[in-house]
């Protein structure tokens, strides 16, 4: 199984992740210099595309630790959204990820810590990783953001939503006593 690897996280990954990612997935991953692409091979066929998946999300920018979170965690997800196939024309394109971005990279970062997700922006996609329903709700967002909710609506509906998650934890663990 081929990934192509952009150029600029095709040296790191081949010079300090290879050894960590081959130790944590079990997979025997050969880099083509020349193609800038990974071959993984894996006896076990879903470990072979867990570990393409977490060679993605590096891909996108994700650190280590963060993609390695795919195998660690079994709720976890990995989910892209490409801006320019939601936008008709340039100049739409860039309204929207300034949207998606916000002043200094705000917005991004209250998507982030209220869904508890990790977001990376890499040129025309948006990659968010986290657990499944925290990654959907980052994803609603993102989406509700492109269709023109205001940011107020927006950044409302994610507090409820972490204010509805802790109580559903603190209830979980109340229960567990």
């Amino acid at each position: 199984m081929y990934v192509n690897v952009p150029d600029d996280r095709f040296n790191l990954l081949k010079n300090k992740m290879k050894d960590k990612l081959e130790y944590e997935t079990g997979a025997d991953i050969s880099i083509d210099d020349e193609v800038k692409t990974v071959n993984i091979k894996h006896s076990n066929s879903i470990k072979e595309l867990d570990t393409k998946l977490i060679i993605e999300a590096i891909s996108m920018g994700f650190s280590l630790p963060v993609a390695l979170q795919l195998i660690r965690n079994p709720v976890s997800r990995f989910e892209k959204i490409d801006i320019r196939e939601l936008t008709k024309h340039d100049r739409e394109f860039d309204r929207q990820m300034g949207r998606i971005i916000g002043k200094d990279g705000r917005t991004k970062e209250l998507i982030s810590e209220l869904t508890e997700t990790n977001i990376v922006i890499n040129r025309d996609i948006v990659g968010v990783l986290g657990s499944l329903d925290d990654v959907m709700k980052a994803r609603d967002a993102i989406l509700q953001l492109i269709d023109g909710t205001p940011h107020s609506r927006v950044y409302n509906d994610l507090e409820k939503y972490k204010s509805q998650k802790s109580i559903e934890v603190k209830n979980l663990s109340n229960s567990k006593v």
